[in-house]
């Protein structure tokens, strides 16, 4: 679902920068509707008001005011014009009404827009320009599947408009799960006009978006590989007590999800998926793991420029073939389209339980309980050609365990605050190689004095625990033969903490083959 969001997010970024460039005004009272107007000189349009008021009755005149208007960038004062002007001469010119509508949907007043052109095709169902610009009005007041049907209709009538109602036909179908029909639209335009600008965001689009399926399908993913582990003990410099130093050691990885993409009311799909990840060390093998997540995920687009998602999940670890860890975790998150330059704003919150099945030796050192945050990003396109994007954000996150006052005194070791910045990005490289990046810092404060900090180093006056984490990681993946794929994974991460127990550096790199069916 990560990859539908980044691509709704793109659909609506494109409806935007298309709706602030659609088709120019007409030149003159009973030109066709794609005429242009050069904007006038202000002495001009000024001149043209005067004459206007001088000569009331002159149809001609007040048109030429209301266009002029229009094409000095002010479809408000256009649209009111217009308006006076159709009260009193309804039949001139005969595009009147589109005209209205046009202006009235760049002011923003979509309602108006949609009466004026909804009069407009009464009047003329062959009137293309109406059929473009009601298709985008519907589409700015939410209603998607009618405002498709007018697109499509520009695009019958007019070849001309024929690319950009595709496109934002087949961009509108994507956001609202259609994929299959939205692809279809979006590979008419790649051929009617190849070399165009909606084109080259066609088959952008036809690149990032997801493979062709039934809204309703099922798909099987598995992936093994093979990584070096610097440091499985997570151990630090120093030689504290019960501290171990670091050890390395090769593991092998492997896993498998299934997914299902039911369809929910007006054609929004869903996702359901059920995973079982495997970690299996040479020589620590108490360090191997098993988990099993279960998670569910949706997206609802509210009207052209947001949409709201929700991702749920739940899952079960093993440790050393032992119980180690059931969690659960609810994830809603905003997406905003900020304009066509500016790119996406995700506005994302999240609630996480934790429930351990270790006992710890001290009431004080209990890692179960509940963490909870919320956080922002700020996602850009990368390029016209389906580049990639870049990301760059922050979060908060709180925790607080069920551990209490122990023996000697001490409360949590666990509780705190975490805050981190973040960037993220990916690229579509030569040789079709898919590249992500990540770089993280946080910083952990913790409440309480800290125990272990008390039995390792400072027995008289314990500090509270503050770690400072520098994360990174670096994933480079191209497409082998059919639906297998070879990736070459690496990370790393340095934790430095006052208490010297905690720090640690480890890095991990290696290689993975992953395959799908379909």
């Amino acid at each position: 679902m990560r990859g539908f969001a980044a691509h709704l997010a793109h659909l609506m970024l494109l409806l935007l920068a298309f709706a602030a460039e659609a088709a120019p005004p007409a030149a003159s009272l009973d030109a066709p509707p794609a005429a242009s107007l050069d904007a006038p000189p202000a002495a001009s349009l000024d001149a043209l008001r005067a004459a206007t008021a001088a000569r009331p009755d002159d149809p001609a005149l007040s048109w030429s005011l209301a266009l002029a208007l229009e094409a000095e960038a002010t479809p408000a004062e256009a649209a009111q014009q217009m308006q006076r002007h159709l009260a009193r001469w309804p039949e001139q010119p005969r595009d009147g009404h589109a005209a209205l509508g046009r202006c009235e949907f760049r002011a923003g007043r979509f309602e108006e827009a949609e009466r004026a052109l909804e009069h407009a095709l009464a009047r003329d169902p062959r009137d293309a320009e109406a059929q473009l610009y009601l298709g985008l009005t519907l589409r700015a007041l939410g209603r998607g599947e009618r405002a498709e049907r007018h697109l499509e209709r520009a695009a019958e009538l007019d070849r001309e408009l024929a690319g950009e109602a595709l496109l934002l036909s087949g961009m509108s179908r994507m956001s609202r799960g259609d994929l299959r029909g939205g692809r279809a639209r979006l590979s008419q335009v790649t051929l009617r006009a190849p070399e165009s600008a909606s084109a080259r965001d066609a088959r952008a689009l036809l690149g990032d978006a997801p493979a062709d399926r039934s809204p309703s399908s099922f798909r099987l993913e598995a992936y093994a590989g093979a990584l070096y582990d610097s440091n499985v003990t997570l151990g630090g410099e120093g030689d504290l007590p019960g501290a171990g130093p670091e050890q390395d050691d090769a593991l092998f990885e492997y896993g498998t999800e299934l997914r299902w993409r039911p369809v929910l009311g007006e054609g929004r799909p869903i996702e359901l998926s059920a995973r079982y990840e495997r970690v299996d060390y040479l020589e620590f093998d108490e360090y191997s793991a098993q988990r099993f997540v279960g998670s569910g995920s949706g997206q609802l687009p509210l009207g052209s420029r947001a949409a709201v998602r929700l991702d749920t999940s739940l899952g079960y670890a093993l440790l050393d073939d032992d119980p180690y860890l059931l969690n659960g975790a609810l994830r809603p998150s905003l997406l905003v389209a900020l304009g066509p330059h500016s790119g996406v704003l995700r506005l994302h919150a999240g609630g996480e339980r934790l429930d351990y099945e270790d006992e710890p030796l001290f009431d004080s050192l209990e890692l179960s309980g509940w963490t909870y945050g919320g956080g922002a990003e700020h996602l850009v396109p990368l390029g016209r050609e389906g580049s990639g994007w870049l990301g760059w954000g922050g979060s908060y996150q709180r925790r607080e365990t069920s551990a209490s006052r122990d023996e000697l005194g001490f409360r949590s070791a666990y509780d705190g605050d975490r805050w981190r910045a973040s960037l993220r990005s990916a690229l579509n490289l030569p040789f079709r190689i898919r590249a992500r990046a990540e770089l993280a810092f946080d910083a952990e404060l913790y409440d309480h004095r800290n125990l272990v900090d008390a039995l390792t180093e400072n027995p008289v006056s314990p500090d509270r625990r503050e770690d400072r984490i520098w994360s990174s990681a670096v994933s480079l993946r191209r497409p082998l033969i059919g639906n297998v794929e070879i990736e070459l994974h690496a990370e790393y991460a340095d934790r430095d903490s006052n208490v010297d127990l905690f720090a640690y550096r480890r890095a991990m790199t290696g290689l993975r083959l992953h395959a799908a069916i379909p």
